[in-house]
């Protein structure tokens, strides 16, 4: 009789999360701020402001947990100066655009479950570059080839966070990308890499709960 209660208590709680599933579908967009980090960045920036849009997908694990996926647009770049040598200052300024793939888990709290908080990862590809770039010395224009040979690296990567609010179909989302990939590509670049902050106002186009039997 122990055993038997035992294995069914089991069950119960091995299957309860996929008894009730829920399904969603929407649209995001809104607005991002970015600009540079790493220990090869100088702290001489102006950050770039851009727009972000995209799809998200979302299904319950539990009434808690639930796991994510988007495909999002996202505008990044930024301005800085940087002195190769005394005397000597190189100018950049860098507009880029990515589509961005993250794959997220969301924890859900309240009692209605109306706010969240999330982790995940972001990789990204570059779909276009803007990079400007001069340099002077002493005052003079001189060429910036020499001490600005990198190119823009066509895959980015970053550790995503954030939080966000259901209220019926809206969702307000605020998330902080953490880059994991330099920016530039080749031997011997400095490390430099993509920081980005967005705010989203999003809207459930369709969502839908889905009882299920057992899983085994």
């Amino acid at each position: 009789m122990c055993n038997k209660l035992t294995f069914t208590l089991l069950l119960f709680v091995f299957t309860t999360s996929s008894l009730f599933a829920q399904y969603k579908f929407g649209l995001q967009g809104g607005v991002g701020i970015s600009n540079y980090v790493g220990k090869d960045f100088t702290s001489t920036y102006d950050p770039k402001m851009g727009i972000t849009a995209g799809i998200f997908f979302e299904r319950e694990i539990n009434l808690t947990l639930s796991v994510g996926a988007e495909l999002n647009y996202e505008q990044k770049g930024t301005y800085y100066e940087f002195l190769p040598r005394e005397a000597t200052i190189v100018y950049v300024d860098s507009r880029l655009s990515y589509v961005s793939l993250p794959i997220i888990i969301k924890a859900y709290f309240g009692n209605k479950a109306n706010y969240y908080i999330y982790t995940g990862l972001t990789p990204s590809y570059l779909t276009n570059s803007e990079l400007t770039r001069h340099a002077t010395e002493l005052g003079f224009e001189i060429s910036s080839e020499p001490f600005f040979p990198y190119k823009i690296n066509s895959w980015d990567a970053a550790v995503t966070a954030g939080f966000g609010l259901n209220f019926y179909e809206i969702i307000l989302d605020i998330r902080y990308h953490h880059g994991i990939v330099n920016i530039y590509e080749g031997h011997n670049v400095p490390n430099i890499r993509n920081h980005f902050i967005s705010a989203t106002l999003g809207f459930t186009l369709y969502k839908k709960k889905v009882i299920k039997c057992f899983n085994f």
